[in-house]
């Protein structure tokens, strides 16, 4: 009987917790820009030493070393993308940031992968829920932007 308690909560619980639909709008792409900056994280150094000790056990020892030294410097690189969508009330500008490492392979899968793709004067689906504007891109990918600007249409 307990059980059966806990369950029925545990699904009232969890069915409570789905997110609402979304009320989607349509609107314009006034602007779309991605900028990319590179930022130095800083360097590894590693360091391997070979080396032999020789005794000599009436006057001292000799040591041969050799040293091996191998600097590797740590970037990151953080791709904003900024978007303006023209709605039937209000004029949304918004961005959205994505660090990555800036190797020139996870460059390129990220790019692949998680950037939002835009043409400027197309139509676009958008829906505003608090400092969040959600856009679907022109491949029909779901975006979410940080809203820095929001003004109303005149």
């Amino acid at each position: 009987m307990k059980r059966l308690v806990i369950v029925a909560l545990m699904f009232a619980l969890f069915a409570s917790a789905r997110k609402h639909p979304r009320d989607w709008k349509r609107g314009k792409i006034s602007d779309a820009a991605m900028h990319s900056t590179q930022y130095s994280r800083g360097s590894t150094t590693t360091a391997t030493t070979r080396g032999t000790v020789s005794p000599d056990y009436g006057g001292g020892s000799t040591v041969q070393a050799d040293t091996d030294a191998t600097t590797v410097a740590r970037r990151m690189e953080v791709d904003t993308v900024t978007v303006s969508v023209v709605g039937d009330e209000y004029i949304y500008t918004a961005q959205s940031s994505l660090t990555h490492s800036a190797t020139p392979m996870m460059t390129a899968y990220m790019h692949r992968k998680r950037v939002c793709r835009f043409i400027a004067g197309s139509e676009a689906n958008y829906v505003q829920e608090k400092g969040t504007l959600y856009v679907v891109d022109a491949d029909g990918k779901e975006c979410t932007f940080q809203i820095v600007r929001q003004e109303k249409r005149q």
